[in-house]
């Protein structure tokens, strides 16, 4: 999970960063011997650069110390080097700064210099930080809880493809938070939001088609996506996911369980969210 935040985190930052970047200073070429657990040489790479005042370089190099990956972790460090990247107008840098003052990693807890960073990464258009900043105006955390404002942010997200953005509206939705109850546009939404492997919206599908909320109760639907959920999510004995999975069993016949289970395998394999398991031919 790490390797693919580093290599989302790149990705924005070649794209939003200065043109041809990638070409210019060796970044993706740091990314690559990542992607190879090569920690050592990537930050090779990436020391020079950050030094230099290269943003993509210090938003990376900033994660690595925060994930302690190929460095000892150092969330002052990690901050310090995020703080370069986000002054000079990185959206990635700024969401990850705003994250850092929010849950007070490498600095003390501020909600309000969270808001701000959120803010300005929002306002480049960067979904994560909208669907952020919409929780801090949903929750009143840093700003005054202002519904409507949140539904906005969340849309804004949605509307680029966000899987979280497309979740909060249709919880907004599920819930009557600022919107006119609608079950049935809350299923659409987390319809979406499921089809990109968003775990949060696989199992309150399994919720709304066992409470028959939006769509017509199905025990196999409310099974299908509450084990979805948790072979994502992998929840011990006691978690709501598996909790959740181990009653609906209990309206099915094994055979449906196992016909499900399977069509569940095939559908996460077909999206690339598990490996498909080699069957060996029996001697």
């Amino acid at each position: 999970m790490a390797r693919k935040v580093l290599a989302a985190a790149l990705a924005v930052a070649l794209l939003a960063g200065a043109p041809a970047l990638a070409q210019q200073n060796g970044a993706a070429a740091a990314l690559a011997l990542l992607e190879q657990d090569r920690n050592a040489e990537a930050i090779d790479i990436l020391l020079p650069l950050a030094a230099a005042g290269d943003a993509a370089a210090q938003l990376i190099l900033g994660q690595l110390y925060r994930e302690g990956r190929g460095v000892t972790a150092d969330p002052a460090e990690a901050f310090r080097l995020i703080s370069a990247a986000a002054a000079q107008g990185s959206a990635e840098a700024q969401f990850e700064l705003g994250s850092m003052y929010y849950t007070g990693s490498g600095t003390p807890r501020n909600l309000e210099e969270a808001v701000r960073y959120y803010r300005l990464a929002a306002d480049q258009g960067f979904a994560p930080a909208q669907v952020s900043l919409g929780l801090r105006y949903r929750n009143g955390e840093g700003v005054p809880a202002d519904d409507a404002e949140a539904n906005r942010l969340f849309n804004l997200a949605a509307a680029q493809g966000n899987a979280a953005g497309q979740y909060q509206v249709g919880l907004a939705y599920a819930n009557a938070r600022g919107v006119q109850q609608d079950f049935a546009r809350a299923v659409e939404m987390m319809q979406i939001a499921a089809e990109q492997l968003y775990v949060p919206a696989m199992y309150t599908l399994g919720v709304a088609y066992r409470a028959g909320q939006g769509v017509t109760v199905s025990a196999i639907e409310s099974f299908r996506w509450f084990l979805t959920a948790q072979v994502l999510a992998n929840q011990p004995p006691g978690g709501p996911i598996y909790e959740a999975v181990t009653e609906a069993a209990t309206h099915l016949s094994p055979f449906d369980q196992d016909r499900i289970g399977y069509e569940v395998y095939d559908w996460l394999v077909a999206r690339g969210a598990i490996e498909a398991t080699p069957v060996t031919p029996a001697p």
